[in-house]
Protein backbone atom coordinates (compact mmCIF):
# COMPACT_ATOMS: atom_id res chain seq x y z
CA UNK A 1 0.00 0.00 0.00
CA UNK A 2 2.81 2.65 1.01
CA UNK A 3 4.75 1.82 -2.02
CA UNK A 4 1.87 1.97 -4.34
CA UNK A 5 1.04 5.49 -2.52
CA UNK A 6 4.59 7.20 -3.01
CA UNK A 7 4.95 5.60 -6.99
CA UNK A 8 1.69 6.89 -7.80
CA UNK A 9 2.84 10.25 -5.95
CA UNK A 10 5.81 10.55 -7.98
CA UNK A 11 4.13 9.17 -11.74
CA UNK A 12 1.41 12.00 -10.92
CA UNK A 13 4.33 14.47 -10.93
CA UNK A 14 6.13 12.70 -14.20
CA UNK A 15 2.48 13.25 -16.20
CA UNK A 16 3.60 16.14 -18.07
CA UNK A 17 6.88 14.01 -19.09
CA UNK A 18 4.72 10.68 -20.06
CA UNK A 19 4.67 10.88 -23.74
CA UNK A 20 8.49 10.72 -23.63
CA UNK A 21 8.29 8.38 -21.01
CA UNK A 22 5.42 6.05 -23.26
CA UNK A 23 7.98 6.39 -26.37
CA UNK A 24 10.83 5.66 -24.38
CA UNK A 25 9.63 2.39 -23.24
CA UNK A 26 8.30 1.43 -26.68
CA UNK A 27 11.83 2.21 -28.17
CA UNK A 28 13.49 0.13 -25.39
CA UNK A 29 11.03 -2.63 -26.14
CA UNK A 30 12.25 -2.35 -30.15
CA UNK A 31 15.63 -2.12 -29.16
CA UNK A 32 15.65 -5.35 -26.99
CA UNK A 33 13.37 -6.85 -29.98
CA UNK A 34 16.27 -6.42 -32.19
CA UNK A 35 18.59 -8.12 -30.50
CA UNK A 36 16.67 -11.33 -30.87
CA UNK A 37 16.36 -10.93 -35.38
CA UNK A 38 20.20 -12.65 -35.41
CA UNK A 39 19.22 -15.40 -33.40
CA UNK A 40 16.06 -16.26 -35.47
CA UNK A 41 18.56 -15.68 -39.03
CA UNK A 42 20.92 -17.92 -37.47
CA UNK A 43 17.98 -20.41 -36.65
CA UNK A 44 16.60 -19.77 -40.05
CA UNK A 45 19.80 -20.40 -41.89
CA UNK A 46 20.30 -23.40 -39.98
CA UNK A 47 17.16 -24.73 -41.25
CA UNK A 48 17.71 -23.28 -45.44
CA UNK A 49 21.31 -25.42 -44.24
CA UNK A 50 20.12 -28.38 -43.49
CA UNK A 51 17.78 -28.69 -46.30
CA UNK A 52 20.14 -27.94 -48.49
CA UNK A 53 18.36 -24.88 -50.20
CA UNK A 54 21.23 -22.54 -48.86
CA UNK A 55 22.91 -20.10 -51.32
CA UNK A 56 24.88 -17.32 -51.40
CA UNK A 57 21.66 -14.31 -52.06
CA UNK A 58 19.75 -15.97 -48.84
CA UNK A 59 22.83 -15.41 -47.01
CA UNK A 60 23.73 -11.99 -47.71
CA UNK A 61 19.97 -11.18 -47.36
CA UNK A 62 19.69 -12.84 -44.07
CA UNK A 63 23.35 -10.94 -43.34
CA UNK A 64 21.80 -7.75 -44.72
CA UNK A 65 18.63 -8.06 -42.16
CA UNK A 66 21.02 -9.02 -39.25
CA UNK A 67 22.89 -5.88 -40.04
CA UNK A 68 19.53 -3.64 -40.25
CA UNK A 69 18.86 -5.12 -36.92
CA UNK A 70 21.58 -4.18 -35.00
CA UNK A 71 21.74 -0.29 -36.62
CA UNK A 72 18.56 -0.18 -35.83
CA UNK A 73 18.52 -1.43 -32.08
CA UNK A 74 21.17 0.95 -31.31
CA UNK A 75 19.04 3.95 -32.59
CA UNK A 76 15.99 2.63 -30.73
CA UNK A 77 17.95 2.25 -27.70
CA UNK A 78 19.82 5.58 -28.24
CA UNK A 79 16.32 7.35 -28.61
CA UNK A 80 14.81 5.71 -25.77
CA UNK A 81 17.93 6.32 -23.49
CA UNK A 82 17.63 10.23 -24.80
CA UNK A 83 14.21 10.69 -24.13
CA UNK A 84 14.12 8.74 -20.99
CA UNK A 85 16.90 11.24 -19.23
CA UNK A 86 15.01 14.15 -21.05
CA UNK A 87 11.71 12.64 -19.19
CA UNK A 88 14.09 12.28 -15.97
CA UNK A 89 16.25 15.72 -15.24
CA UNK A 90 12.82 17.40 -16.40
CA UNK A 91 11.08 15.75 -13.58
CA UNK A 92 13.98 16.20 -11.17
CA UNK A 93 13.75 19.89 -11.88
CA UNK A 94 10.25 19.80 -10.72
CA UNK A 95 10.79 17.98 -7.77
CA UNK A 96 13.65 20.48 -6.55
CA UNK A 97 11.53 23.36 -7.23
CA UNK A 98 9.10 22.00 -5.28
CA UNK A 99 11.24 21.07 -2.47
CA UNK A 100 12.81 24.50 -2.21
CA UNK A 101 9.68 26.85 -2.92
CA UNK A 102 8.12 24.49 0.34
CA UNK A 103 11.61 24.72 2.00
CA UNK A 104 10.84 29.03 1.99
CA UNK A 105 7.23 28.77 3.25
CA UNK A 106 8.40 26.74 6.56
CA UNK A 107 8.50 27.83 10.00
CA UNK A 108 12.07 28.25 11.33
CA UNK A 109 10.98 25.39 13.60
CA UNK A 110 11.11 22.84 10.73
CA UNK A 111 14.64 23.66 10.32
CA UNK A 112 15.40 23.53 13.87
CA UNK A 113 14.11 19.84 13.81
CA UNK A 114 15.67 18.67 11.23
CA UNK A 115 19.87 17.63 10.55
CA UNK A 116 21.19 19.74 7.83
CA UNK A 117 22.29 16.15 6.60
CA UNK A 118 19.16 14.93 6.00
CA UNK A 119 17.61 17.95 4.45
CA UNK A 120 20.57 17.81 2.13
CA UNK A 121 20.04 14.11 1.53
CA UNK A 122 16.33 14.86 0.99
CA UNK A 123 16.66 17.37 -1.98
CA UNK A 124 20.36 16.45 -3.44
CA UNK A 125 20.68 12.40 -2.69
CA UNK A 126 17.01 11.03 -2.55
CA UNK A 127 15.96 12.93 -5.71
CA UNK A 128 18.86 11.60 -7.80
CA UNK A 129 18.08 8.59 -6.91
CA UNK A 130 14.51 9.33 -8.94
CA UNK A 131 16.49 9.90 -12.25
CA UNK A 132 17.84 6.20 -11.64
CA UNK A 133 14.58 5.18 -11.50
CA UNK A 134 12.90 6.54 -14.09
CA UNK A 135 16.02 7.34 -17.01
CA UNK A 136 17.18 3.64 -16.29
CA UNK A 137 15.25 1.65 -14.30
CA UNK A 138 11.52 2.26 -15.62
CA UNK A 139 12.56 1.10 -19.28
CA UNK A 140 14.45 -1.98 -18.58
CA UNK A 141 11.71 -2.64 -16.36
CA UNK A 142 9.24 -2.52 -19.43
CA UNK A 143 11.67 -4.68 -21.59
CA UNK A 144 11.87 -6.92 -18.63
CA UNK A 145 8.03 -7.93 -18.90
CA UNK A 146 7.68 -7.75 -22.20
CA UNK A 147 10.23 -8.96 -24.35
CA UNK A 148 10.16 -12.45 -22.45
CA UNK A 149 6.59 -12.54 -23.74
CA UNK A 150 7.34 -12.15 -26.95
CA UNK A 151 9.85 -14.57 -26.84
CA UNK A 152 7.63 -17.21 -24.90
CA UNK A 153 4.99 -16.90 -27.90
CA UNK A 154 7.54 -17.16 -30.48
CA UNK A 155 8.45 -20.35 -28.99
CA UNK A 156 5.16 -21.37 -28.61
CA UNK A 157 4.67 -21.56 -32.22
CA UNK A 158 7.94 -23.29 -33.17
CA UNK A 159 7.33 -26.10 -30.28
CA UNK A 160 5.44 -25.35 -27.67
CA UNK A 161 6.44 -28.28 -25.35
CA UNK A 162 10.44 -26.89 -25.15
CA UNK A 163 8.20 -23.50 -24.80
CA UNK A 164 7.00 -24.62 -21.78
CA UNK A 165 10.51 -26.31 -19.97
CA UNK A 166 12.10 -23.18 -20.74
CA UNK A 167 9.45 -21.73 -17.89
CA UNK A 168 10.82 -24.61 -15.21
CA UNK A 169 13.09 -22.66 -13.58
CA UNK A 170 10.53 -19.82 -13.06
CA UNK A 171 8.58 -20.57 -10.25
CA UNK A 172 11.85 -21.42 -8.19
CA UNK A 173 13.24 -18.04 -8.58
CA UNK A 174 10.22 -16.35 -8.06
CA UNK A 175 10.14 -18.50 -4.36
CA UNK A 176 13.38 -17.15 -3.46
CA UNK A 177 12.42 -13.72 -4.48
CA UNK A 178 9.36 -13.66 -2.73
CA UNK A 179 11.01 -15.04 0.43
CA UNK A 180 13.72 -12.44 0.16
CA UNK A 181 11.34 -9.62 -0.20
CA UNK A 182 9.77 -11.17 3.01
CA UNK A 183 12.58 -11.56 4.82
CA UNK A 184 12.65 -7.50 6.44
CA UNK A 185 14.08 -5.90 3.16
CA UNK A 186 11.74 -2.92 4.15
CA UNK A 187 13.25 -2.36 7.53
CA UNK A 188 16.68 -2.86 5.88
CA UNK A 189 16.14 0.25 3.43
CA UNK A 190 14.66 2.29 6.41
CA UNK A 191 17.88 1.23 8.45
CA UNK A 192 20.09 2.40 5.09
CA UNK A 193 18.15 5.87 4.70
CA UNK A 194 18.72 6.75 8.86
CA UNK A 195 22.39 5.30 8.50
CA UNK A 196 23.21 7.22 5.52
CA UNK A 197 21.30 11.03 7.24
CA UNK A 198 23.07 10.32 9.93
CA UNK A 199 26.16 10.00 8.20
CA UNK A 200 25.82 13.19 5.74
CA UNK A 201 24.59 15.10 9.31
CA UNK A 202 28.19 13.98 11.09
CA UNK A 203 29.75 14.68 8.24
CA UNK A 204 28.51 18.51 7.55
CA UNK A 205 29.23 19.13 11.40
CA UNK A 206 32.28 17.62 11.12
CA UNK A 207 33.47 19.86 8.60
CA UNK A 208 31.91 22.80 10.19
CA UNK A 209 33.77 22.54 13.17
CA UNK A 210 36.98 22.09 11.44
CA UNK A 211 38.60 25.16 13.07
CA UNK A 212 38.03 23.89 16.37
CA UNK A 213 39.43 20.09 15.77
CA UNK A 214 42.63 21.96 13.98
CA UNK A 215 42.80 24.46 17.32
CA UNK A 216 43.06 21.20 19.74
CA UNK A 217 45.50 18.95 17.67
CA UNK A 218 42.43 16.46 17.01
CA UNK A 219 41.61 14.06 14.26
CA UNK A 220 38.78 13.11 12.40
CA UNK A 221 38.94 9.51 14.98
CA UNK A 222 38.56 12.27 17.94
CA UNK A 223 35.60 13.16 16.25
CA UNK A 224 33.25 10.65 17.66
CA UNK A 225 29.97 11.30 16.15
CA UNK A 226 31.21 10.86 12.31
CA UNK A 227 33.43 7.69 13.53
CA UNK A 228 30.58 6.37 15.15
CA UNK A 229 28.21 6.56 11.89
CA UNK A 230 30.59 5.12 9.59
CA UNK A 231 31.39 2.45 11.77
CA UNK A 232 27.53 1.79 11.97
CA UNK A 233 27.13 2.53 8.24
CA UNK A 234 29.91 -0.36 8.06
CA UNK A 235 28.64 -2.76 9.95
CA UNK A 236 25.17 -2.25 8.20
CA UNK A 237 26.23 -3.12 5.03
CA UNK A 238 27.74 -6.21 6.62
CA UNK A 239 25.08 -7.47 8.14
CA UNK A 240 23.13 -6.95 5.14
CA UNK A 241 25.49 -8.65 3.17
CA UNK A 242 25.42 -11.79 5.31
CA UNK A 243 21.51 -11.88 5.12
CA UNK A 244 20.99 -11.36 1.57
CA UNK A 245 24.03 -12.77 -0.76
CA UNK A 246 22.86 -16.56 -0.36
CA UNK A 247 19.77 -15.82 -1.31
CA UNK A 248 20.72 -13.54 -4.24
CA UNK A 249 23.11 -16.47 -4.73
CA UNK A 250 20.32 -19.24 -4.86
CA UNK A 251 18.10 -16.50 -6.68
CA UNK A 252 20.65 -16.42 -9.51
CA UNK A 253 21.38 -19.73 -9.69
CA UNK A 254 17.80 -20.69 -10.51
CA UNK A 255 17.69 -17.95 -13.26
CA UNK A 256 20.17 -19.15 -14.99
CA UNK A 257 19.46 -22.92 -14.74
CA UNK A 258 17.43 -23.03 -17.79
CA UNK A 259 20.22 -24.73 -19.96
CA UNK A 260 19.63 -27.84 -16.76
CA UNK A 261 16.00 -28.59 -18.22
CA UNK A 262 16.66 -27.13 -22.19
CA UNK A 263 19.52 -29.31 -22.88
CA UNK A 264 18.80 -32.68 -21.70
CA UNK A 265 15.41 -32.61 -22.71
CA UNK A 266 15.95 -31.19 -26.10
CA UNK A 267 18.70 -33.78 -27.19
CA UNK A 268 16.06 -36.21 -26.02
CA UNK A 269 13.45 -34.89 -28.01
CA UNK A 270 15.72 -34.71 -30.74
CA UNK A 271 16.87 -38.45 -30.74
CA UNK A 272 12.78 -39.28 -30.71
CA UNK A 273 12.44 -37.51 -34.04
CA UNK A 274 10.09 -34.62 -32.18
CA UNK A 275 12.67 -31.95 -32.60
CA UNK A 276 15.17 -30.71 -35.53
CA UNK A 277 18.68 -29.68 -34.90
CA UNK A 278 17.31 -25.77 -35.92
CA UNK A 279 15.13 -25.84 -33.39
CA UNK A 280 17.57 -27.25 -30.44
CA UNK A 281 19.65 -24.27 -31.56
CA UNK A 282 16.84 -21.75 -31.25
CA UNK A 283 15.86 -22.89 -27.75
CA UNK A 284 19.80 -23.29 -26.41
CA UNK A 285 19.90 -19.36 -27.93
CA UNK A 286 16.56 -17.96 -26.81
CA UNK A 287 14.94 -20.60 -24.23
CA UNK A 288 18.31 -20.27 -21.96
CA UNK A 289 17.92 -16.40 -22.18
CA UNK A 290 14.29 -16.36 -21.44
CA UNK A 291 14.66 -16.36 -17.85
CA UNK A 292 17.95 -13.72 -17.60
CA UNK A 293 15.15 -10.34 -17.58
CA UNK A 294 14.04 -11.76 -14.34
CA UNK A 295 17.49 -10.57 -12.62
CA UNK A 296 16.67 -7.02 -13.94
CA UNK A 297 13.18 -7.16 -12.26
CA UNK A 298 15.15 -8.27 -8.94
CA UNK A 299 17.70 -4.70 -9.50
CA UNK A 300 13.77 -3.12 -10.30
CA UNK A 301 12.19 -4.42 -7.29
CA UNK A 302 15.35 -3.35 -5.17
CA UNK A 303 15.54 0.00 -6.55
CA UNK A 304 12.20 0.51 -6.14
CA UNK A 305 12.40 -0.27 -2.01
CA UNK A 306 15.06 2.05 -1.99
CA UNK A 307 13.84 5.22 -4.18
CA UNK A 308 10.44 4.53 -2.75
CA UNK A 309 11.58 5.64 0.72
CA UNK A 310 13.47 8.61 -0.75
CA UNK A 311 10.45 9.50 -1.77
CA UNK A 312 8.65 9.23 1.26
CA UNK A 313 10.78 11.20 2.83
CA UNK A 314 10.20 13.91 0.14
CA UNK A 315 6.86 13.70 0.40
CA UNK A 316 6.98 14.38 4.05
CA UNK A 317 8.84 17.81 3.57
CA UNK A 318 6.16 18.60 0.55
CA UNK A 319 3.19 17.77 3.49
CA UNK A 320 5.01 19.61 6.14
CA UNK A 321 2.29 22.06 7.44
CA UNK A 322 3.74 25.75 6.29
CA UNK A 323 2.88 29.36 7.41
CA UNK A 324 -0.67 30.10 6.70
CA UNK A 325 -0.95 32.21 3.39
CA UNK A 326 -2.19 35.56 3.97
CA UNK A 327 -3.45 36.25 0.95
CA UNK A 328 -3.04 39.04 -1.80
CA UNK A 329 -5.72 41.75 -0.41
CA UNK A 330 -3.53 45.28 -0.76
CA UNK A 331 -5.70 46.65 1.94
CA UNK A 332 -3.98 44.07 4.48
CA UNK A 333 -0.41 45.87 3.79
CA UNK A 334 0.18 48.04 6.69
CA UNK A 335 0.48 51.83 5.84
CA UNK A 336 2.62 52.73 9.40
CA UNK A 337 4.37 50.71 11.42
CA UNK A 338 3.76 50.44 15.13
CA UNK A 339 4.47 46.34 16.65
CA UNK A 340 1.46 45.68 19.11
CA UNK A 341 1.97 42.27 20.79
CA UNK A 342 -1.24 41.29 22.59
CA UNK A 343 -1.23 38.60 25.08
CA UNK A 344 1.14 36.67 23.08
CA UNK A 345 2.33 33.20 24.40
CA UNK A 346 4.74 30.68 22.09
CA UNK A 347 6.64 27.47 22.56
CA UNK A 348 9.04 25.00 20.91
CA UNK A 349 7.80 22.02 21.62
CA UNK A 350 7.42 21.44 25.06
CA UNK A 351 9.13 24.19 26.23
CA UNK A 352 7.22 27.59 26.48
CA UNK A 353 9.44 30.85 25.84
CA UNK A 354 6.66 33.56 25.89
CA UNK A 355 3.64 33.84 28.04
CA UNK A 356 0.78 36.41 27.98
CA UNK A 357 3.26 39.03 26.46
CA UNK A 358 1.87 42.54 25.74
CA UNK A 359 3.69 45.41 24.62
CA UNK A 360 3.91 47.83 22.01
CA UNK A 361 7.09 49.23 19.89
CA UNK A 362 6.21 53.15 18.47
CA UNK A 363 6.49 53.49 14.98
CA UNK A 364 9.86 55.66 14.38
CA UNK A 365 11.25 54.76 17.47
CA UNK A 366 13.99 52.49 18.68
CA UNK A 367 12.83 49.82 21.50
CA UNK A 368 15.70 47.50 23.06
CA UNK A 369 14.82 44.17 24.34
CA UNK A 370 17.19 42.91 27.27
CA UNK A 371 17.13 39.95 29.40
CA UNK A 372 19.08 36.99 31.07
CA UNK A 373 20.01 34.43 28.45
CA UNK A 374 16.45 32.23 27.30
CA UNK A 375 14.28 35.21 28.21
CA UNK A 376 12.34 35.21 24.98
CA UNK A 377 14.59 38.41 22.98
CA UNK A 378 15.29 36.37 19.56
CA UNK A 379 12.19 34.64 19.89
CA UNK A 380 10.14 37.84 19.59
CA UNK A 381 12.59 39.27 16.95
CA UNK A 382 12.05 36.01 14.64
CA UNK A 383 8.19 36.49 15.71
CA UNK A 384 7.81 39.76 14.20
CA UNK A 385 9.69 38.42 10.79
CA UNK A 386 7.10 35.60 11.07
CA UNK A 387 9.82 32.83 11.06
CA UNK A 388 7.42 31.47 13.60
CA UNK A 389 3.79 31.55 14.26
CA UNK A 390 2.13 33.23 16.64
CA UNK A 391 0.78 30.37 18.58
CA UNK A 392 -1.67 32.28 21.11
CA UNK A 393 -2.56 36.03 21.44
CA UNK A 394 -2.39 38.44 18.62
CA UNK A 395 0.42 40.35 17.04
CA UNK A 396 -0.30 43.44 14.67
CA UNK A 397 1.78 45.62 12.59
CA UNK A 398 0.15 48.90 11.74
CA UNK A 399 -3.16 47.89 13.34
CA UNK A 400 -3.19 44.59 10.83
CA UNK A 401 -2.77 41.20 12.54
CA UNK A 402 1.00 39.86 11.16
CA UNK A 403 -1.26 36.58 9.56
CA UNK A 404 -3.08 38.72 7.42
CA UNK A 405 -0.12 40.99 5.72
CA UNK A 406 0.54 38.98 2.66
CA UNK A 407 4.04 37.35 3.11
CA UNK A 408 6.00 39.07 0.11
CA UNK A 409 4.80 42.33 1.61
CA UNK A 410 5.27 41.59 5.21
CA UNK A 411 9.03 40.38 3.88
CA UNK A 412 9.19 43.75 2.10
CA UNK A 413 8.99 45.76 5.29
CA UNK A 414 10.91 44.15 7.64
CA UNK A 415 14.77 44.24 7.25
CA UNK A 416 16.52 41.76 9.81
CA UNK A 417 20.19 42.07 10.58
CA UNK A 418 21.52 39.05 12.25
CA UNK A 419 24.16 38.52 14.52
CA UNK A 420 25.71 35.89 12.60
CA UNK A 421 25.36 36.88 9.28
CA UNK A 422 24.44 34.43 6.18
CA UNK A 423 26.21 35.04 3.53
CA UNK A 424 26.36 33.34 -0.39
CA UNK A 425 28.99 32.14 -1.94
CA UNK A 426 28.52 35.14 -4.81
CA UNK A 427 29.83 38.71 -5.31
CA UNK A 428 29.86 41.53 -2.38
CA UNK A 429 27.49 43.23 -5.33
CA UNK A 430 25.05 40.17 -4.82
CA UNK A 431 25.36 40.10 -1.39
CA UNK A 432 24.22 43.46 -0.41
CA UNK A 433 21.04 43.46 -3.02
CA UNK A 434 20.63 39.98 -2.22
CA UNK A 435 18.90 39.69 -5.90
CA UNK A 436 17.54 42.92 -6.40
CA UNK A 437 18.18 42.90 -10.15
CA UNK A 438 17.10 46.54 -10.69
CA UNK A 439 19.97 47.74 -8.07
CA UNK A 440 22.47 50.44 -9.55
CA UNK A 441 26.03 50.58 -8.87
CA UNK A 442 25.63 53.63 -6.99
CA UNK A 443 22.99 52.43 -4.16
CA UNK A 444 24.87 49.87 -3.77
CA UNK A 445 28.04 51.75 -2.73
CA UNK A 446 26.09 54.14 -1.09
CA UNK A 447 24.84 51.34 1.17
CA UNK A 448 28.26 50.01 1.71
CA UNK A 449 29.86 53.92 2.46
CA UNK A 450 27.09 53.89 5.19
CA UNK A 451 27.96 50.50 6.65
CA UNK A 452 32.01 51.83 6.47
CA UNK A 453 32.07 48.82 4.46
CA UNK A 454 33.23 50.57 0.92
CA UNK A 455 36.82 50.92 2.12
CA UNK A 456 37.65 46.98 2.86
CA UNK A 457 35.67 45.99 -0.51
CA UNK A 458 37.71 48.49 -2.47
CA UNK A 459 41.08 46.99 -1.26
CA UNK A 460 40.02 43.72 -2.48
CA UNK A 461 41.07 42.05 -5.67
CA UNK A 462 37.70 42.48 -7.61
CA UNK A 463 36.57 45.34 -5.62
CA UNK A 464 32.27 44.49 -4.95
CA UNK A 465 32.82 41.82 -7.82
CA UNK A 466 34.81 39.97 -5.33
CA UNK A 467 33.22 36.31 -4.49
CA UNK A 468 33.53 35.80 -0.75
CA UNK A 469 33.03 31.99 -0.82
CA UNK A 470 30.75 30.09 1.16
CA UNK A 471 29.35 31.94 4.22
CA UNK A 472 31.93 34.51 4.11
CA UNK A 473 34.84 32.86 4.89
CA UNK A 474 36.98 35.16 2.87
CA UNK A 475 35.46 37.89 5.52
CA UNK A 476 36.24 38.67 9.07
CA UNK A 477 32.98 38.53 11.42
CA UNK A 478 33.34 42.72 11.48
CA UNK A 479 33.03 42.66 7.63
CA UNK A 480 30.31 40.31 7.42
CA UNK A 481 28.00 42.48 9.63
CA UNK A 482 29.15 45.34 8.06
CA UNK A 483 28.00 43.73 4.79
CA UNK A 484 24.46 42.98 6.59
CA UNK A 485 24.13 46.33 7.90
CA UNK A 486 24.96 47.86 4.16
CA UNK A 487 22.54 45.04 3.13
CA UNK A 488 19.68 46.60 5.26
CA UNK A 489 20.35 50.29 4.39
CA UNK A 490 19.77 48.95 1.00
CA UNK A 491 16.66 47.21 0.97
CA UNK A 492 15.81 50.98 2.79
CA UNK A 493 12.72 48.67 5.18
CA UNK A 494 10.40 50.72 7.65
CA UNK A 495 10.89 47.87 10.11
CA UNK A 496 14.14 47.37 11.38
CA UNK A 497 15.55 44.22 13.41
CA UNK A 498 19.26 44.09 14.99
CA UNK A 499 20.70 41.60 16.76
CA UNK A 500 23.70 43.03 17.98
CA UNK A 501 25.53 44.41 15.03
CA UNK A 502 28.05 45.63 16.49
CA UNK A 503 29.14 42.40 18.43
CA UNK A 504 32.17 41.65 16.06
CA UNK A 505 33.71 44.66 15.36
CA UNK A 506 36.57 45.87 16.70
CA UNK A 507 36.74 49.22 18.95
CA UNK A 508 38.29 50.94 15.90
CA UNK A 509 35.12 50.32 13.46
CA UNK A 510 32.33 50.59 16.15
CA UNK A 511 31.83 54.07 16.51
CA UNK A 512 31.75 54.14 12.50
CA UNK A 513 29.25 51.65 12.72
CA UNK A 514 26.73 52.84 14.88
CA UNK A 515 27.41 56.06 12.91
CA UNK A 516 25.79 53.71 9.61
CA UNK A 517 23.54 52.19 12.02
CA UNK A 518 21.95 55.77 13.43
CA UNK A 519 21.65 56.62 9.64
CA UNK A 520 19.61 53.50 9.08
CA UNK A 521 17.41 53.95 12.27
CA UNK A 522 15.51 56.98 10.75
CA UNK A 523 11.98 57.12 10.54
CA UNK A 524 11.49 53.51 11.01
CA UNK A 525 10.18 50.85 13.79
CA UNK A 526 13.57 49.31 15.34
CA UNK A 527 13.99 46.68 17.63
CA UNK A 528 17.19 46.03 18.93
CA UNK A 529 18.02 42.66 20.71
CA UNK A 530 20.72 43.97 22.86
CA UNK A 531 23.74 42.00 24.72
CA UNK A 532 26.22 44.84 25.35
CA UNK A 533 23.93 47.69 27.57
CA UNK A 534 26.43 50.63 26.56
CA UNK A 535 25.05 50.67 23.01
CA UNK A 536 21.55 51.60 23.85
CA UNK A 537 21.55 53.86 26.86
CA UNK A 538 19.57 56.27 24.50
CA UNK A 539 16.85 54.43 22.54
CA UNK A 540 13.49 55.76 23.35
CA UNK A 541 12.25 53.01 25.10
CA UNK A 542 13.57 49.09 26.46
CA UNK A 543 11.77 46.55 27.86
CA UNK A 544 13.36 44.39 30.21
CA UNK A 545 12.52 40.48 29.70
CA UNK A 546 12.63 37.23 31.68
CA UNK A 547 11.46 33.95 31.27
CA UNK A 548 9.24 34.74 28.75
CA UNK A 549 7.40 37.91 30.56
CA UNK A 550 7.57 41.54 30.18
CA UNK A 551 9.21 42.82 33.46
CA UNK A 552 9.41 46.17 32.64
CA UNK A 553 10.01 48.85 30.35
CA UNK A 554 11.26 52.73 29.85
CA UNK A 555 14.34 54.66 29.15
CA UNK A 556 17.93 53.92 30.67
CA UNK A 557 17.93 56.21 33.28
CA UNK A 558 14.32 54.88 34.59
CA UNK A 559 15.17 51.60 34.83
CA UNK A 560 18.17 51.77 36.62
CA UNK A 561 16.23 53.34 39.39
CA UNK A 562 13.10 51.09 39.55
CA UNK A 563 14.02 47.87 37.79
CA UNK A 564 16.10 45.77 40.22
CA UNK A 565 16.81 43.24 37.26
CA UNK A 566 17.79 45.77 34.80
CA UNK A 567 20.24 47.15 37.38
CA UNK A 568 21.64 43.88 38.08
CA UNK A 569 21.98 43.51 34.21
CA UNK A 570 23.82 46.99 33.94
CA UNK A 571 26.02 46.96 36.83
CA UNK A 572 27.80 43.45 35.88
CA UNK A 573 27.66 45.01 32.41
CA UNK A 574 29.59 47.41 33.89
CA UNK A 575 31.89 45.12 35.90
CA UNK A 576 32.83 42.85 32.80
CA UNK A 577 33.60 45.91 30.72
CA UNK A 578 35.82 47.22 33.11
CA UNK A 579 37.79 43.42 33.84
CA UNK A 580 41.22 42.81 32.28
CA UNK A 581 43.36 39.93 32.27
CA UNK A 582 46.32 40.45 34.85
CA UNK A 583 49.49 39.17 34.02
CA UNK A 584 52.77 37.49 36.14
CA UNK A 585 54.61 40.28 37.36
Amino acid sequence: MFIKKELSWILHLAVPQRRKLLFSCIYAVMSALLTLVPFVIIYHLSIHWLNGILDSSTVWRLVIYALIAVILRFVFLGLSSLLAHIAAYNLLYDIRTYLTNKLGRLPMGFFNQQQVGKLKKIVIDDVEKVEQLIAHHLPDFIVSIITPICVFVYLLTVDWRMALITLLPIPCAVFIQVKRAHSGAGEDMEKYHQHLERMNGTMIEYIHTMPIIKAFNLTVQSFSGYQNSVEDYTQLWKRLSRKKVPTYVLYTAFIESGLIFILPISLLFFQRGSLTIPEVLLFLMLGVGLTAPLKQLSTFSHTVQNTVLGIKKMHKVLMAKELSEAGTDVSAIPQHYPIFFDKVSFSYGDRMILQDVTMTMQAGTVTALVGPSGAGKSTIAQLIARFWEVEKGRLLIGGIPIKDIPQEALMDLVSYVFQDVSMMNDTLFANICMGKQEASSEQIIQAAKTAQAHDFISALPNGYDTKIGHGGIHLSGGERQRIAIARAIFKNAPVLILDEATAYADSENESHIQAGISHLLQDKTVVIIAHRLSTITDVDNIIVLDAGRVVDQGTHDVLLQHCSLYQQMWHAYMEVDQWTLAGKA
